[in-house]
């Protein structure tokens, strides 16, 4: 089974908009300070740091490259390698996507923290919640993003 992750977007101290695809609308890619452990196949909830919040939910479409040799990072020096990615689910209005309390992570646990690996609870309750934001049947979501 693929390995399930929560990715942090964003920067602390900046508050995002509810319309948070408009400052983290590139969902085709993610950017890792340190090589990351994920793999194609892997699927990575978005939690928009500052926000406490986890509107989308990505699939990893290939192995890790360097973000310099691609451009994919606004700031390859600060953020040199990437994952590219694929949406699998979103909510836009990011004040009703679930929130990290939702789904039981601690909030302690994703500071200074690029990502973290989610137990099948997490990333089911991730699922669940992003599903009922977006007025989706859980179970054609559930295909999708298992």
């Amino acid at each position: 089974m693929e390995a399930r992750w929560l990715k942090s977007r964003g920067v602390a101290g900046l508050d995002t908009p509810n319309d948070w695809l408009s400052v983290h609308g590139n969902l085709d890619v993610m950017a890792f300070p340190k090589r990351p452990t994920m793999e194609a196949g892997d699927k990575a909830a978005i939690y928009v740091v500052g926000s406490y919040r986890i509107p989308a939910v990505v699939e990893v479409v290939d192995g890790v490259i360097l973000a310099s040799d691609d451009t994919m990072t606004s700031d390859p020096e600060r953020w040199p390698y990437a994952l590219r990615t694929r949406p699998l689910l979103l909510v836009p209005d990011l004040s009703l996507a679930p929130t990290l309390t939702d789904v039981g992570i601690d909030t302690l646990s994703v500071r200074s923290q690029s990502h973290i690996a989610l137990n099948e609870e997490q990333y089911d309750r991730i699922v669940v919640g992003l599903a009922q934001a977006a007025g989706v049947e859980f179970k054609r979501v559930l295909a999708l993003t298992t």
